[in-house]
């Protein structure tokens, strides 16, 4: 089930001061995954990550975000990185100065600006010289921490927060409040357990982004944590099935059977859309098909409800929004294939007509609805029959930007959790890849490397933006095989084999919450 990202973060706190920084750092990539510009989470994922290089950019990320958070700083000069100049943090990327896509800058959490914590250690009987630990370093040879955290709560997750912003094993004693501003807790650290990695403290003053910068390079979560849903179809039939598996490939299990085209997981990972073809024969032997928009529960797929009666010949794509109550698809109800939106109740019952937001005399197809709703990706055949490139428009159909201007057909973007990437299918090279590139278009990057002449196709991240599915003919022992479900880490490395059989893939989704029990 979605969680909202200020309960990920309490989470991933109580994690990483439980020392569980697999589970901590999990929650807080979650949490980022919603809220990038979260100050907090940054701060806390730098005392979870493995390497130094990682911890830089975690605190690098929080400069960004506060230039002033000194704490921040004086870590980050600690690790040996060069803290840049104020402008330079300051500055939005692209020429001039300009944000390259200003619509892409996700609104920052007004709760979390309000709360902004004003946190300061001041060492008190202290005993030799006190070693300030460089991010996860501990704190050694300290009697006592004083920590000054916000007013008394006056939320539920400040409640919440506060308690959890404690050191792991840390006794606390809650003095009388000395201002309506502040309150004061005092901290005793047991010797034996000043080796626990504990983040810096830092005063937020909560500044957004100008521009979405790619997340740290952390350590991916094993494949068997992750469960997926997909649909082949299965050798000598021609309706797909239904399959659940995780990642790693070793618990499939196939779901249900006849028809889930193009089927596509809604945020929540409740319910799911997916296309089937009705065939006609009229009395002159005459046959005609359609093909319509289904919606049915993940748990009870063959309970599905038809969405739309447009009667159209092709109907492709779906993609939910991220509340789950709107739909886009490809649709040839007029001239050619548009982009539509379809509105739905919770059980999946229409609740509007199909609108169409592209009208055009070319094909509009592949739609993915951005994480914060406020845009759709999709390929649009401007450059002849069969070549596509890659548009950004919003939901109401204003604002169409073009962010592809590259030779053969670049076509099946796909958001990532935190939409500074978007990875998408070209044939550029002769085949069909995977690359991956910022939303304004630039830093176009291949992802799909040493494959020879495979083709790659179908790429879907993982929720937590480490992995990345696709569908592939790569050499297998030498030589190359039917397509099958491939694994890559979002580098394009660590590709791992999920499924190996002699169906043909045809769509493929993560589930959403992924949290390590």
């Amino acid at each position: 089930m979605a969680q909202n990202p200020q309960e990920l973060v309490r989470q991933g706190i109580e994690a990483a001061r439980k020392n569980d920084k697999l589970g901590a750092r999990r929650l807080l990539q979650q949490a980022l995954s919603y809220d990038p510009n979260n100050e907090i989470a940054w701060m806390w994922m730098a005392s979870v990550v493995d390497t130094v290089e990682e911890r830089r950019r975690c605190l690098e990320r929080v400069l960004r975000i506060n230039p002033n958070n000194a704490r921040a700083q004086e870590a980050l000069t600690r690790l040996g990185g060069t803290i840049p100049a104020r402008g330079a943090l300051d500055a939005p990327r692209g020429a001039g100065g300009a944000s390259p896509n200003p619509r892409v800058a996700r609104p920052v959490d007004r709760t979390t600006r309000r709360r902004g914590l004003n946190i300061y250690l001041v060492a008190a009987g202290v005993v030799g010289v006190i070693v300030i630990g460089v991010v996860l370093a501990a704190f050694a040879n300290q009697q006592g921490i004083e920590i000054r955290l916000p007013a008394p709560a006056t939320s539920d997750f400040d409640a919440t927060f506060n308690a959890a912003f404690t050191f792991p094993t840390a006794t606390l004693t809650v003095t009388d409040v000395p201002s309506p501003t502040l309150f004061r807790v005092i901290v005793t650290l047991d010797r034996e357990t000043r080796a626990a990695q504990q983040p810096p403290t830092f005063t937020p003053t909560f500044t957004p982004l100008p521009t979405l910068t790619p997340l740290p390079t952390l350590t991916p979560y094993p494949l068997s944590v992750y469960p997926v849903v997909y649909t082949d179809f299965p050798a000598g039939r021609t309706l797909t099935s239904l399959y659940s598996n995780v990642a790693g490939g070793d618990q499939e299990r196939e779901v249900a059977t006849g028809g889930f085209d193009d089927m596509a997981l809604d945020p929540a990972g409740v319910m799911i859309a997916f296309v089937r073809t009705f065939t006609t024969t009229t009395a002159e032997n005459t046959t005609t098909s359609t093909q319509e928009l289904f919606v049915a529960p993940l748990v009870d797929p063959t309970s599905a409800i038809q969405v739309t009666t447009l009667n159209a010949p092709t109907l492709r794509r779906p993609s939910w929004s991220p509340d789950s109550r709107a739909i886009v698809f490809a649709n040839d109800a007029g001239r050619d294939l548009d982009l539509y939106v379809i509105e739905v109740d919770a059980r999946g019952n229409p609740t509007s007509d199909p609108r169409a937001i592209t009208d055009n005399e070319v094909a509009d197809d592949y739609p993915h609805w951005s994480p914060d709703g406020t845009q759709i990706a999709f390929a649009s055949e401007t450059e002849g029959a069969g070549l596509f490139e890659i548009y950004t428009i919003e939901p109401n159909g204003d604002n169409l930007t073009r962010i592809t201007n590259a030779s053969g057909s670049n076509y099946a973007p796909r958001w990532s959790p935190t939409m500074d990437r978007i990875a998408f299918v070209t044939d550029r090279g002769g085949q069909r890849d995977i690359y991956v590139m910022e939303p304004s278009g630039d830093s176009q990057r291949l992802l799909t490397f040493g494959d020879g002449s495979a083709n790659s196709d179908l790429p879907a991240w993982s929720p937590d933006g480490m992995w990345i599915a696709f569908a592939s003919d790569r050499p297998v022992s030498g030589r190359l095989t039917k397509f099958n479900w491939y694994m890559m880490d979002a580098r394009g490395e660590n590709v791992q084999m999920m499924t190996n059989n002699t169906r043909a893939p045809q769509s493929i989704a993560f589930m959403p919450d992924l949290r390590l029990n």
